[in-house]
């Protein structure tokens, strides 16, 4: 009888598309792969680090994946062991192997653990993130980050810059939408530079137009992307193309020129302003989220109050907002956290209530609309199912179980809270 194998995930979605990739290893050594809560031999969790919460996330499913798997073999992967002191993990005897390295550790762990007996075969991207409870598909394309920002641990558990072969990423897709997939998230820890250490020029604009050319009919969201990154060349596929969502995330962190020097970002508030400019000349309609990180050491109130005005000049549509904690091995870890608890949950709350305020306002001028939704959730008591749009917010809608992981088209009649509510117009081909 096959081993049976199931993995948890804490952290963001290129965690997500790791998780993906630990299951399709797992699937070609044979194991039996099986969603989360399903008896399992073999438990894997995905673990995150970019935050003291994320450390504590991690711990707490470790232990409580101990009580409810007594007698699994229990891992633990991702950023959370590759920056985990001796301390952590005697603190953590509820894990039985730490995994550091997941890219050159996974493989020889998953033969020793079926004692290299099993024959298993590949399984798709697509099918992989179904397993996981995903109906999108987490396309990772590279990995690792060259940046130094002072705040930050990724390049620490990540390690360097690299990016996936465009063959690989291709033939991926190619085999994702074989099976079903509807939606690619392309994902990484610093997509914009993808292809750079190839001297690749334009790099990911040119992966795109490749995946749009060699699918079909899937439609592709690109994750995160620094605002210098952000090219002619990339910007002008929103126009020539349906099948790239209108929605870019692009971290701000600060709106503060002083602050984004001290965090060492490599660019000042004008160009973030000038980045966005350009993306909504570029694709009218576009929705923009940023990330903003209150708190930083030596934050003062004007900087603060800079930070909302770029936001406001700027137009973005929603935030990411996160309370600065200092995380050991950075540079900022160094410096006194000169900011009280109480003032850092004051100007999250306020940046908090803007970000609601925006959310809404571009919910409301979305009524009214025609938008293409990914169904990703049933409700049969109700009668109603919802999915995400191209624009990355969520609608609902009266439909049934057997439109799950289907593109329909909804006209979008109300909103509340941060839902859109419509009606089914036209089911896809």
């Amino acid at each position: 009888m096959r081993k049976r194998l199931t993995v948890l995930t804490v952290g963001c979605k290129a965690s997500f598309a790791d998780s993906a990739g630990i299951i399709r290893n797992a699937a070609a050594a044979g194991f039996e792969v099986v969603p989360n809560g399903e008896p399992a031999d073999v438990l894997f969790i995905n673990g995150c680090t970019v935050t003291h919460r994320a450390d504590r996330d991690n711990r707490a499913l470790a232990r409580r994946a101990r009580r409810d798997n007594p007698d699994a073999v229990l891992i633990m992967s991702g950023c959370f062991p590759a920056t985990a002191s001796e301390s952590v993990r005697a603190g953590l005897p509820e894990v039985d192997h730490w995994l550091s390295k997941t890219d050159t550790e996974l493989t020889p762990l998953l033969k020793r653990l079926t004692n290299g007996d099993e024959h298993g075969g590949p399984i798709s991207d697509y099918r992989a993130d179904r397993i996981l409870g995903h109906k999108r598909t987490f396309l990772k394309i590279q990995d690792g980050c060259d940046s130094r920002c002072a705040y930050c641990i990724v390049p620490l558990a990540r390690g360097s810059h690299r990016s996936v072969s465009g063959d690989e990423i291709v033939s991926r897709a190619i085999a994702s939408e074989k099976d079903g997939a509807t939606e690619f998230l392309l994902t990484g820890i610093h997509i914009g530079r993808y292809g750079i250490e190839r001297n690749e020029t334009d790099g990911l604009a040119s992966l795109v137009r490749r995946l749009l050319k060699e699918t079909t009919k899937p439609r592709f969201r690109l994750g995160s992307i620094e605002p210098l990154e952000l090219t002619p060349s990339l910007l002008s596929i929103f126009s020539e193309t349906d099948r790239l969502c209108p929605h870019l995330h692009i971290p701000m962190q600060s709106g503060s020129d002083p602050v984004l020097t001290r965090m060492r970002r490599p660019y000042a508030s004008s160009q973030f302003l000038d980045a966005v400019a350009a993306a909504k000349e570029a694709a009218s309609g576009i929705r923009i989220g940023a990330d903003v990180l209150v708190g930083f050491p030596g934050e003062s109130r004007d900087d603060f109050e800079a930070t909302l005005a770029v936001v406001d000049a700027a137009g973005i549509d929603y935030l990411h907002v996160f309370p600065y904690s200092a995380r050991p091995g950075t540079e900022s870890a160094l410096w006194r956290d000169d900011i009280s608890s109480v003032l850092k949950k004051e100007r999250v709350s306020a940046m908090t209530d803007l970000d609601l305020r925006l959310r809404s306002g571009f919910l409301e001028r979305l009524t009214g609309r025609l938008l293409d939704v990914l169904v990703q959730r049933s409700n049969p008591d109700e009668g109603t199912v919802s999915g995400v749009t191209e624009y990355g917010v969520d609608a609902q809608f009266i439909g049934n179980p057997e439109m799950l992981c289907r593109m329909v088209s909804v006209r979008i009649e109300s909103t509340s809270g941060q839902r859109l509510f419509g009606r089914l117009e036209v089911p896809h081909a």
